[in-house]
């Protein structure tokens, strides 16, 4: 019998819906973390590495755009990447449609706690996008605390670390 499916949704920051299977953390470390991953258009990271993990991306439907080495290549159904970890990359979805994906970090380490954190301080009110003072704040509280499975390219992590200091000399916490 499969596990039942997990809907993580930090749409409001990623514009990314991740549908996993309910595993335990501490199962995940070594293990790939395997999602389907729903890209709404508009959906956009930051540029940024996975310090210890390989990510890959296969596109089921629609279009989606990943930077990688600089440049950026826009992927359709059937098509897939790989990146590397430690190489810089960000994905965009320059569409109207949604894209749906097989997105995989290998080992899984805290990835998907990275996703439920964020997903926590969404449904908070914490964060309500990936901009404004607030919202920079507790994604730059985030963004240390989970810096074994994403490190901030840009913005530059002397910016991630100063608001994160600001926030934490006026009380913010996860």
């Amino acid at each position: 019998m499969s596990q039942p499916r997990k809907v993580i949704d930090v749409s409001a920051v990623l514009g990314v819906k991740v549908l996993c299977d309910d595993v335990p953390p501490d199962e995940l470390l070594d293990a790939p973390f395997f999602a389907e991953a729903h890209f709404l258009p508009g959906a956009k990271s930051a540029r940024h590495i996975h310090p210890r993990q390989d990510e890959s991306y296969r596109v089921l439907s629609g279009k989606l755009d990943l930077l990688l080495d600089g440049q950026w290549h826009t992927l359709g159904p059937g098509e897939s990447l790989d990146i590397p970890k430690g190489k810089v990359h960000a994905f965009r979805n320059s569409t109207n449609e949604i894209t749906k994906t097989v997105n995989t970090h290998d080992p899984g380490l805290r990835f998907q706690e990275y996703l439920e954190v964020m997903q926590k301080l969404i449904q908070e009110g914490k964060v309500k996008s990936m901009t404004g003072p607030r919202s920079g704040i507790y994604l730059s509280l985030h963004s240390l605390e989970f810096r074994d499975v994403v490190v901030t390219v840009r913005p530059p992590d002397r910016f991630i670390k100063l608001m994160a200091r600001i926030g934490r000399s006026l009380g913010y916490k996860l």
